[in-house]
Parts: structure tokens; C-alpha cells; sequence
């Protein structure tokens, strides 16, 4: 995981984990580091795929569901014929 930091001199934030910089933060620049903050996608990631894979098991039980007594017919069928 980087930190983010603002530099002194260049009057912008980096990604970089690094020590000291300075420790006056002025309006736009704690806007600035919201904006970047916002923009993460780390979590996203995990949460995309959480969702599909919900949508994936409800999508499963209902074929189960609604295919389950077809599939059951024609296992007794074949299991009588032998």
C-alpha cells in the first residue's frame, strides 16, 4: 500500500511512501487529496466482484430450481430402464 503525500516543491501530491515533506496543507491542496483519494479503485475491484458472483448464485438456484424436477424425471426414467 503507497502513502500519499503532498511535496513542497512541486505543490502536488504523490503516491510515493516517502518521508518528511511539509506540513502546511492549505484548501485546494486538501481538496486535492480528496479527489485523489476518491479515485482509488482498490475497493471497487472486490466489491464487482462480489456482486457478480451473488448474481451468478441466484442465477444458479433458480435454473436449479426450475430445472430440478426435469432433471429428477429423467434420472427416474433411465434408472428404471435399467
Amino acid at each position: 500500500m503507497t502513502a500519499t503525500r503532498f511535496d513542497c516543491n512541486t505543490r502536488r501530491f504523490s503516491l510515493d511512501a516517502a518521508e518528511g515533506g511539509c506540513n502546511r496543507m492549505e484548501l485546494r491542496d486538501s481538496l486535492e487529496l480528496a479527489r485523489i483519494e476518491l479515485r482509488r479503485e482498490e475497493g471497487q475491484t472486490m466489491t464487482e466482484y462480489g456482486v457478480l458472483l451473488a448474481l451468478i448464485a441466484v442465477i444458479v438456484i433458480v435454473a436449479v430450481a426450475l430445472l430440478g424436477p426435469k432433471i429428477y424425471t429423467v434420472f427416474q426414467k433411465v434408472n428404471n430402464a435399467l
